[in-house]
């Protein structure tokens, strides 16, 4: 007999965590015990370990838990892959395919989900008409788990046209550095003798909504602003002080960022301290305690 998860006797548990810390995989566990995955699944959830994915027995292994608790650096890779990550609920699949320039950041996620999975690199052309071809590492994992997650925070394989922010983030500065870090575009250009400043972000219509209602929340005098359609996404671009209020909002004592991406904020504010011969108003604020 086969024990399954709702009717298996709980003095098993003990067994079961003492084998899972010697390094026994779910299907060895199962053969010892007798017992059924989703028991040993059960058990293991029950006392905070870590479950290993239906991939184990080749040896691949996750943190099923990682996106479990909002924090900082789970309510960043949710708005990342929400901008530049895939998930198929079908195949329980997540991926992340980025350029090799930005490789260091896939690093960051691997660590972050604690895979052991290789990221490996495709070749893969701008557009599909392009004879330009461009190196991209690309990883990604299965999990049901965390597929079913993400899922509850609006990710579909369709994002692109239909994603959304949960209400959860709607204040989360964290959450939103990610899409700007995934979606975004933070620029510093030379006009006339002055130095202009911009950041953008490109999404769906509720995207651009969200993270216009997020900065209009937390800095009370920006302009307002007006969301343009691009085919079939949309931008909405900030620019001169409400780009620098935005962009320190955003950067300003985070722990987790995509480096280029960062060095253009350092660069920004340096600039904006040269130029200006201050932060703009409101911003010292953010430097002090900044939102999450």
């Amino acid at each position: 007999m086969v024990y399954k998860y709702k009717n298996y006797c709980k003095s098993i548990d003990h067994n079961i965590i003492k084998l899972y810390d010697q390094g026994k995989s779910f299907s060895e566990i199962g053969r010892i015990l007798n017992i059924d995955r989703r028991a040993i699944r059960y058990a293991l959830r029950k006392v905070g370990r870590v479950g290993k994915s239906y991939r184990e027995n080749r040896g691949y292994i996750i943190n099923e838990l990682c996106f479990d608790e909002i924090n900082e650096e789970s309510a960043y890779w949710i708005g990342f892959l929400m901008a530049d990550g895939y998930i198929s609920s079908a195949k329980n699949c997540v991926r992340l395919d980025l350029q090799q320039g930005d490789y260091k950041h896939i690093e960051k996620f691997k660590k972050f989900v604690g895979g052991n999975q290789k990221i490996y690199y495709i070749d893969r052309k701008s557009t599909p008409n392009s004879n330009k071809v461009f190196k991209h590492a690309v990883f990604c994992f299965n999990s049901s788990h965390i597929v079913n997650v993400l899922t509850k925070y609006h990710f579909d394989s369709n994002k692109t046209l239909t994603a959304k922010t949960h209400n959860i983030f709607i204040n989360n500065r964290d959450y939103f550095r990610g899409l700007i870090d995934g979606d975004g575009c933070l620029v510093m250009y030379r006009q006339g003798k002055y130095v202009k400043f911009q950041i953008t972000l490109t999404g769906t219509l509720e995207i651009c909504q969200s993270f216009n209602e997020f900065v209009h929340r937390i800095i009370n005098d920006l302009p307002n602003t007006t969301i343009k359609k691009r085919k079939n996404i949309y931008e909405i671009v900030y620019s001169g002080r409400s780009a620098i209020k935005i962009i320190d909002l955003l950067y300003n004592n985070a722990n987790i960022f995509l480096n280029r991406k960062k060095k253009i904020a350092d660069r920004i504010y340096k600039q904006c301290l040269k130029q200006y011969g201050d932060m703009p108003q409101n911003v010292k604020i953010f430097h002090n305690k900044p939102q999450t």
